[in-house]
């Protein structure tokens, strides 16, 4: 990975989320209803797969009855509220989650970047300060980015707000104008950054059409021109404050 924000501040910083940006594999998040079936009595067990397999797959008849996952943004989500549904403690959960965690980091190798990943960074040329954040002590996201070959300016795994301090760090003059969130989440992570005047980009590949970005698409292939386009627009807003 490269060290911009160790020579110089670069004049633009876009924020990338790991899961659901930098790839959009359904591994972890079959991993994890596996993880948690095993938790499960045996006739349980084809209601978390169906209702996992459900929401991924857009096949609403898979939902078992009585299942709400429209409070779910991303696969992972979904599952976590099929296990709730399904009476699993909040241990349970999130020991599953970790696991599933590492058996990504451990399948690095099957991973491969979202469809218009390499389209997308080729667009942020030198003056782009190029992060990518994840949860804390998340063994995944390095291993996929050594797997697949991507290489950022840095990669913040720490919760929302740390990881866009750690951008504003490596980028000049960090105001809001300057710095775009992409990610799947509105709920915590996009929210907050439109909320603290920040520009943002939703993946949305479920089609949930929560909240407000500034540029919104159902994958990262289709966010290629538009984030090219805000590019484009920080860098002519910076070259008009400068002539000021």
């Amino acid at each position: 990975m490269s060290t911009l924000s160790e020579s110089r501040p670069a004049p633009v910083g876009v924020l990338l989320r790991f899961d659901g940006v930098v790839h959009s594999s359904d591994l972890p998040v079959q991993s994890f209803a596996r993880h948690l079936a095993d938790a499960l009595p045996t006739d349980q067990v084809r209601a978390m797969i169906a209702g996992m397999r459900g929401f991924l797959e857009g096949k609403a008849e898979l939902i078992p009855a009585g299942i709400d996952l429209a409070g779910a943004e991303d696969g992972y989500q979904a599952v976590e509220l099929l296990g709730r549904a399904a009476g699993l403690t909040d241990a349970v959960i999130a020991a599953a989650y970790r696991v599933s965690r590492a058996d990504l980091a451990l399948s690095a190798w099957a991973v491969d970047e979202s469809d218009g990943l390499d389209e997308l960074l080729a667009a942020l040329d030198a003056r782009v300060f190029r992060a990518v954040f994840t949860e804390p002590d998340d063994p995944a996201a390095s291993a996929v980015l050594d797997s697949i070959g991507i290489s950022v300016d840095q990669l913040v795994a720490a919760p929302f707000p740390a990881a866009l301090a750690a951008v504003r760090a490596g980028v000049a003059n960090a105001h809001q104008g300057r710095i775009l969130v992409v990610g799947t989440r509105w709920a915590s992570e996009l929210g907050a950054a439109a909320e603290a005047g920040y520009d943002t980009a939703q993946v949305d590949r479920f089609q949930r059409g929560r909240g407000t970005p500034t540029l919104r698409s159902a994958d990262v292939a289709r966010l290629v021109e538009p984030v090219r386009r805000w590019c484009a627009g920080a860098a002519q807003r910076i070259s008009t404050q400068g002539r000021r």
